[in-house]
């Protein structure tokens, strides 16, 4: 779900965007042009995620594991990812939500 989508539902909800360029392992691969973005509902629930960039697609399954298992976006800041990964930018994503 996007942030539009999840307002005209009226959901209480807010998304946070990382740059690729902040990604240590874009940045490593040359490959710094894109961004995540979440989107979270007011209660922590995660209700979804833009992934544009290099191998965006496996980024992809984290979070919807994620919201499958109806993790908040605590879980998805306190989980560690393989160094070094596009993954290990998710915890640092959830992280701009404080």
């Amino acid at each position: 779900m996007t942030l539009e989508q999840a307002q005209e539902k009226d959901l209480q909800a807010k998304a946070v965007t990382l740059p690729l360029s902040q990604v240590a392992r874009a940045t490593e691969l040359g490959q710094e042009r894109g961004f995540f973005r979440l989107v979270v509902e007011e209660t922590g629930q995660i209700l979804g995620a833009t992934f544009v960039g290099y191998e965006a697609g496996e980024l992809v399954q984290v979070i919807l594991a994620h919201m499958e298992a109806g993790s908040s976006w605590r879980v998805l800041e306190r989980s560690v990812h393989i160094h070094p990964t596009l993954a290990e930018g998710l915890p640092s994503l959830a992280r701009l939500l404080q």
